[in-house]
């Protein structure tokens, strides 16, 4: 037989159709009811199961690939929402200590303030000798 979809294929399936339409009356040698069933054997089956396992593999990898990016998308979204509403808190917190108590700003305190202690308790222990 020659390569399909060639000039000589084609020629070959123009003379069968021509010859069929000639044929006024067709005749076949079995009719439905007649046709033996093959039964299928185990190197006919093994084929189309290894198949049909690929197909279920590849689809179980498809629908744990989605998952994972779904629950992926899902985390990254809890975690900007919490992010934010933890900003939202430290603001919120601020501007109401802001209303409600006025906060102190600590002062380093100097040297001199010790050494003054320590003159007036030399000056207190003179006094008292």
């Amino acid at each position: 037989m020659d390569k399909k979809g060639s000039n000589e294929a084609g020629k070959i399936w123009t003379d069968i159709a021509q010859s069929l339409k000639e044929c006024e009356h067709m005749n076949f040698k079995e009719d439905l009811s007649q046709r033996v069933v093959r039964e299928r054997n185990e190197l006919d089956v093994l084929p189309e199961e290894i198949i049909e396992r690929g197909k279920v593999a590849k689809e179980n990898s498809n629908f744990a690939s989605e998952k994972k990016e779904k629950d992926k998308a899902t985390g990254e979204e809890i975690r900007r929402q919490a992010l934010g509403r933890m900003g939202q808190t430290k603001k919120r917190n601020s501007q109401d200590e802001g209303e409600w108590a006025v906060k102190e700003t600590r002062k380093r305190r100097s040297g001199n303030d010790a050494v003054e202690f320590m003159k007036a308790k030399c000056d207190k222990e003179m006094v008292l000798r």
